[in-house]
């Protein structure tokens, strides 16, 4: 479990961020195929509550893309993550780093097994 709220797109998947990542370079090629970034192409992530509008911003990614971010953490989706609501990807540690929530203060969201 999560404790509240973090930042979602429109459709409300949940958005993450890569621990140290301030340009998309954290993930590239293979990566992507986990965790795919949100572009500014895709859904905003406006429908978070208390989302704070000047702290989305976008990050230039090394291929040339637009990526959104937020408190300056490029935001990503989980490719594990089963429709709205899902946070499998919080917490998760892998080849390229600690992945987290972000929660509407653009801090990462504490986990409530940690009390």
């Amino acid at each position: 479990g999560v404790d509240g709220p973090f930042l979602v797109d429109s459709a409300g998947t949940s958005l993450y961020f890569l621990e140290g990542d301030r340009d998309g370079s954290g993930c590239t090629d293979e990566c992507l195929d986990t965790w795919p970034p949100l572009l500014v192409e895709d859904a905003m992530p406006s429908d978070s509550p208390g989302l704070q509008a000047g702290m989305v911003g976008v990050v230039t990614r090394p291929d040339g893309t637009r990526q959104v971010s937020y408190n300056g953490h490029p935001l990503y989706r989980y490719g594990a993550d089963t429709g709205a609501g899902s946070t499998a990807g919080h917490g998760v540690e892998d080849q390229w780093g600690h992945w987290y929530l972000l929660s509407p203060e653009g801090e990462e969201v504490s986990r409530s097994a940690a009390g």
